[in-house]
């Protein structure tokens, strides 16, 4: 978790210094489930419809950067991911199912953020089968 977490800080720092200042002050590093639910929430509405039919770009490329690296760390480890999102899931979809289970979970709130994020994906993507190849059993957006 701590690299994931000097990812996304270098991720920020460059982002900054390569003038999306905008991008930037809007993107934070969530801690706490509640601080991650507060960065998607405004981006989910309940009929599940956001602007211009996509989410903000910051709200979902904090959940993009944790699923690929557990992709990825998985696939260093030569070990399964812990949940299989499907090639072609729509990014409102998996933020959502992030809120819905915050919403049926209240206690999730006071969690890390990776820990939310894990249990709502397991929950929702579940994995089929184990493969020998974790990169093959989940896609990252």
């Amino acid at each position: 978790m701590r690299t994931l977490r000097y990812l996304v800080a270098f991720a920020l720092a460059a982002s900054t210094a390569t003038g999306h200042a905008a991008y930037a002050r809007s993107a934070i590093v969530p801690e706490t489930g509640s601080d991650l639910i507060n960065l998607i929430q405004p981006c989910v509405t309940t009929t599940g419809a956001v602007p211009n039919g996509e989410p903000l770009r910051e709200c979902y490329d904090y959940v993009a950067g944790f699923v690929t690296g557990t992709i990825a760390l998985a696939t260093m480890r030569h070990s399964p991911t812990p949940f299989c999102v499907p090639e072609g899931a729509h990014d409102n979809d998996i933020l959502r199912s992030i809120v819905d289970y915050a919403d049926k979970m209240p206690d999730a709130k006071t969690w890390s953020a990776g820990n939310l994020l894990t249990a709502a994906l397991m929950t929702k993507y579940v994995c089929a089968t184990v493969h020998a190849d974790a990169g093959s059993q989940a896609v990252a957006r």
